[in-house]
């Protein structure tokens, strides 16, 4: 009989063909929930967009607004080799409703201008309940995403917007501070115009002009000082902006320093101060703009004309005469002597 101590032991008990097992079955059901939620949602949104022009109601295709916005969101966060035209389905998640405010205010803040630009255009299209995020995206999101929520919070114009726009003029970016003071102005509050006076001595130019450019929309005199401090401001384009901004706000406190931008070095400036003036139409400027009659700058003789006719003072009859008799000089300055010698007489051709 032979010796139990002689016979093989059985092999140890092992739970490794278990583990790979379940392992196993593990990567197969991710594998199919990766088919099913990643790859067959992407290529139903890719042919949905592919076939756009040629369907009726491509929301309703993908499952309604709710369904839909979930699988664009998706799509919109795939590379572009594996999803085409990701614009196209930013614009679908704009008429998906308030579902699509969350991917749509992530996008704001793509590496790509196109979704950006698309996802700001389709947030205002949903209006009041992007609201909240795009004020939340204002002040916590990456540079982009602040710049595109100041610009859609302006066109959507939602109760609270004035306070968030001028909460931004403090931002540290200079790109979202020049679209707050631009949004600033399309809100068309005039309770923002002491904010855009202050951003008036803001470090960077951008922001001083958009900060000009909003004032002139307002109108309002209390800016006049500032404005006249803009006159001699480093950037060229605020100057101009400043030049344009106190010939619509019309106030006599602007008729000396614009007279000396006139018969200043800077013929732009020069160029744009005599349609300030007339705007202005100040009895005072006269001299001044007949003066300009005799410069050499074309665009300069052409704009004191006008603003002349504009005063209507007589004193301007003859200059302005010589100005149109003179044959050596551009038909463009004559042209618009002469209409300011109707004007003055009284002649104008009813409009």
């Amino acid at each position: 009989m032979p010796d139990v101590a002689d016979q093989p032991a059985k092999p140890p008990r092992t739970w490794r063909p278990m583990v790979l097992w379940s392992a196993g079955i593990l990567l197969v059901l991710g594998l199919a929930w990766f088919v099913a939620a990643v790859v067959v949602t992407v290529w139903q949104v890719r042919a949905t967009i592919s076939r756009i022009d040629r369907i009726d109601q491509p929301i309703k295709r993908l499952g309604g607004p709710d369904a839909a916005a979930r699988k664009l969101a998706l799509y919109v966060r795939m590379p572009e080799r594996l999803a085409p035209d990701r614009v196209v389905a930013v614009q679908l998640l704009g008429s998906c409703g308030p579902k699509a405010v969350e991917p749509l205010v992530a996008a704001l803040g793509h590496r790509d201008s196109g979704i950006r630009n698309a996802a700001t255009d389709a947030l205002v299209r949903i209006g009041p309940p992007a609201d909240g995020p795009l004020k939340q995206a204002l002040v916590q999101g990456v540079t982009g995403a602040r710049i595109r929520a100041a610009e859609a919070l302006g066109q959507i114009k939602a109760p609270g917007t004035l306070e968030a726009l001028t909460a931004a003029l403090g931002d540290t970016s200079h790109l979202v501070r020049s679209r707050a003071a631009q949004k600033l102005g399309d809100l068309g509050d005039p309770r923002a115009v002491p904010a855009l006076i202050t951003a008036l001595e803001d470090s960077d130019g951008l922001v001083r002009y958009w900060s000009v450019v909003s004032l002139r929309q307002f109108k309002d005199v209390q800016a006049v000082g500032s404005l006249v401090a803009a006159l001699r401001d480093r950037e060229e384009i605020v100057r101009l902006a400043a030049v344009e901004a106190l010939g619509e706000i019309r106030d006599a406190r602007a008729v000396d320093p614009l007279t000396a931008t006139l018969e200043g070095q800077d013929r732009k400036l020069s160029q744009l101060a005599a349609w300030a003036l007339g705007k202005i139409s100040d009895p005072r400027t006269v001299e001044p703009l007949i003066r300009a009659l005799r410069s050499e700058d074309w665009e300069l003789r052409s704009n004191a004309a006008w603003a002349l006719g504009e005063i209507g003072d007589l004193k301007a009859v003859e200059p302005l005469t010589r100005l149109v008799e003179d044959q050596k000089t551009d038909h463009i300055s004559r042209d618009q002597a002469r209409r300011a010698l109707e004007k003055i007489r009284g002649e104008e051709s009813p409009k």
